[in-house]
């Protein structure tokens, strides 16, 4: 399958409230949001959220996860 045809694959998949791993797949987190690019999760546990994550208004960090890479290969898998 073609790059946009993962992601859409996976974009049918995917729901708020589901937990996805990305990267090395060491922690998960679960969907706040699913936009066009990617999924917005919330990291509010994570050591450090407050510099790398946007704050919401609610008070939780949230960070935005890209269907795509550079690789060709969709970094966002489901838990």
């Amino acid at each position: 399958m073609t790059q946009r045809a993962d992601i859409k694959k996976l974009r049918r998949q995917l729901n708020i409230g589901d937990y996805v791993t990305w990267g090395d797949a060491n922690k998960n987190h679960k969907i706040v949001d699913i936009t066009n690019d990617g999924v917005i999760v919330d990291v509010t546990g994570e050591t450090d959220c407050d510099i790398w994550a946007a704050k919401q208004s609610d008070g939780r960090f949230c960070y935005g996860v890209p269907f795509h890479s550079n690789r060709g290969i969709a970094p966002i898998r489901k838990v």
